[in-house]
């Protein structure tokens, strides 16, 4: 899990080379039946089979980054080995009609806060958001590659996965003490953990996952719920150790915020996580709120954390939306003071690198934004977003073949 985020802010810096090797022994791990399991090779613990959706999703994300489908194409056979894993595993919920993990993914390992270990799993919603997330990024791959009819087969596949989630997640819903209304990991609730405990692998399908269509009221209420936990702007009780805060958290949170159009509230997580590094700028993994006592849970410092700094860093100045490039969708205002400068040197995009700078005026009335043409596959569009700079819910758009060197006037976004 970790080794996929680790390896995808690697390549959005650059260093794409490096990226490659971590991949290539990610998935020189893959068993003979197709699956992963690396996770039980060094810790011991089975049923962790989300690991199968995170490989496909970071290996297609790879290759868009890279801009390398020759590399995607090399693995494809092995890659398609796995999506008929994540069938496999489904077919196995389909034996008793009514079984609370019907057409879905057998219970497994959860981690991020909770076990649920064989052989006594019992039926959770963390295997199946990933593997919902995998067969997505196939089926994407799949397209990219113009490998198209086992693409139209993994549609039927994945829609048919997809509507036993959503019937199983209306059976499932809660409320909690704020009204609102969100969905357990643990199918029908089970052992009545706290409502945020657990919820890593959710936030995740939000994005990168992008499996909820857009104004999705599952997604609005969860995410309602996480912010109502907050405790010192983190989601609190979430991960392993009991009334703590899981730290990096913040970045998961944030991520699903910005995906769903809330970008000031993904500046506050993106602080809300800078706030609570260490002096040397580095992150415990689990903490106890100030005041609270001093225990502590995982690394130190966890490089993830660290990873997941860059990433959200990254994201809320570049997104890539499908085949949509969004800029400064989650600009901190903050940011916007005379003569401040902020760019991106060459970051990676599925559109190639992006150099970009924006220089507020020495008066801080106007802002100049340059733009280097990308080098990549053509997005659709480049949307810039002035709600940073303006404080007005503003877009614009930019051209996508050519230099941009435009002046922003900051009171009226023109």
């Amino acid at each position: 899990m970790d080794g996929a985020f680790l390896l995808e802010t690697a390549a959005i810096l650059g260093r794409a080379k490096d990226a490659r090797d971590g991949l290539e022994f990610m998935l020189s791990q893959q068993e003979e039946d197709g699956s992963f399991n690396v996770i039980r090779k060094y810790y011991g613990v089975e049923g962790f089979s989300k690991e199968n959706g995170i490989m496909l999703w970071a290996a297609f994300r790879h290759a868009r980054l890279s801009q390398d489908k020759e590399w995607l194409r090399s693995k494809w056979p092995a890659l398609k080995r796995t999506v008929e894993v994540i069938n496999r595993l489904r077919t196995e919920t389909m034996k008793t009609l009514g079984d609370l993990d019907y057409g879905l993914i057998p219970g497994g390992y959860i981690d991020g806060g909770l076990d649920n270990k064989p052989p006594h799993s019992k039926p959770e919603y963390s295997n199946v958001y990933w593997n919902l997330v995998g067969m997505k990024a196939a089926i994407e791959a799949a397209h990219w590659l113009g490998d198209d009819k086992p693409a139209a087969t993994w549609q039927s596949e994945f829609d048919d996965f997809y509507a036993h989630f959503r019937k199983a997640a209306r059976r499932d819903m809660r409320k909690d003490s704020f009204e609102n209304s969100y969905l357990p990991v643990m199918m029908a609730n089970a052992d009545s953990f706290p409502a945020a405990k657990g919820q890593w692998a959710f936030c995740q399908a939000v994005y990168p996952g992008c499996i909820f269509p857009p104004d999705d009221k599952l997604v609005e209420g969860q995410l309602s719920m996480l912010r109502d936990t907050k405790v010192e702007g983190l989601v609190f009780d979430t991960g392993w150790m009991k009334n703590g805060l899981w730290t990096y958290f913040a970045s998961f949170y944030g991520h699903a915020m910005l995906w769903q159009g809330h970008g000031r509230e993904a500046v506050s997580s993106l602080y809300d996580f800078a706030n609570h590094a260490s002096p040397v700028r580095v992150w415990r993994e689990e903490q106890k709120p100030f005041g609270k006592g001093n225990e502590e849970v995982g690394d130190m410092p966890h490089n993830w954390a660290s990873a997941e700094f860059i990433r959200l860093t990254t994201h809320l100045l570049e997104l890539d939306r499908g085949n949509e490039l969004h800029l400064l969708e989650g600009f901190p205002g903050e940011w916007a003071v005379p003569r401040s400068i902020t760019s991106l040197n060459g970051v990676l995009t599925p559109f190639g690198p992006l150099n970009m700078k924006l220089i507020i005026s020495e008066d801080g009335k106007s802002a100049n934004l340059k733009v280097t043409k990308m080098g990549g596959s053509k997005p659709d569009k480049i949307v810039l977003h002035l709600a940073g700079l303006t404080g007005k819910e503003q877009v614009r758009e930019l051209p996508v073949d050519r230099d941009i060197d435009i002046i922003i006037n900051l009171y009226t976004g023109k």
